[in-house]
């Protein structure tokens, strides 16, 4: 999840973990042009996490944040306002 979504400036990517993995989350626009490479690129423990996204310096738009982790790829729509 993200929040808030609609952001105007800074919103939370929000995500569980079964098992310790290591998490890659990148942020691309609509056309599949990858906007920031890596938002996060680290290992995490087993649970809930927050990672803090910074929107200030990007355009008003849709955007697709994508989380890889332990075997699973997840696309989240987040718009920018």
């Amino acid at each position: 999840m993200v929040h808030p979504n609609p952001s105007f400036g800074i919103s939370d990517i929000e995500f569980r973990l079964p098992q310790d993995s290591k998490v890659n989350l990148k942020l691309f626009d609509t056309s599949g042009r990858m906007i920031v490479h890596r938002i996060k690129d680290q290992v995490y423990g087993e649970g809930y996490h927050r990672v803090e996204l910074a929107s200030q310096e990007l355009s008003s738009g849709i955007y697709l944040i994508e989380l890889r982790a332990v075997n699973e790829v997840r696309t989240i729509k987040w718009i920018k306002l």
